[in-house]
């Protein structure tokens, strides 16, 4: 069984493929996969990691199953749209946010408290009955308070206040 893992951001997207019965995998790095933020760019970055994984394993996508955690797929309407263009590549396929992989991966589904900081924040906390619970995450132009775009955007303001 091939597993093809998708960690996409704001910034960047790491892709995994993995052969589960003899453990080889190959990694690659390419530019953001935030469905948000530019939703054809996500899906080229992740077709342009698929592809190049696949081919240097010598396989088809269609014998892997994906798993993908993507920002912006916590939005229905955008989840929808990327199952819908990117499953149909795939023996198995399933889409979730970056920040629910972080919450699983952390702790391999124990329970667990996750603040992710990248180009973006959120937190999630994941309790010993199952439940999840989420604070921020909502993007940009919402909040993302202590992610780096808020970072940056606070530093220009700032400049900018001392400069007037």
């Amino acid at each position: 069984m091939w597993i093809l893992t998708v960690d996409g951001g704001g910034s960047k997207t790491l892709a995994r493929l993995t052969n589960q019965a003899t453990g080889q995998s190959w990694q690659q790095q390419a530019g953001p996969a935030s469905l948000t933020n530019d939703f054809s760019l996500a899906l080229s970055n992740i077709n342009l990691l698929s592809n190049s994984l696949c081919q240097q394993a010598g396989i088809s996508s269609k014998q892997a199953i994906a798993v993908m955690g993507l920002a912006g797929a916590g939005n229905p309407q955008q989840h929808l749209q990327a199952s819908q263009q990117l499953a149909k590549h795939y023996a198995g396929f399933l889409l979730t946010t970056d920040a629910k992989t972080s919450l699983y991966g952390a702790n391999l589904g124990q329970p667990v408290l996750v603040v992710a900081l990248g180009t973006g924040s959120v937190a999630m906390r994941l309790l010993a009955d199952g439940t999840e619970r989420q604070v921020g995450g909502w993007g940009f132009n919402i909040g993302d308070e202590g992610g780096g775009a808020w970072l940056g955007k606070q530093a220009v303001r700032e400049l900018l206040w001392q400069v007037d």
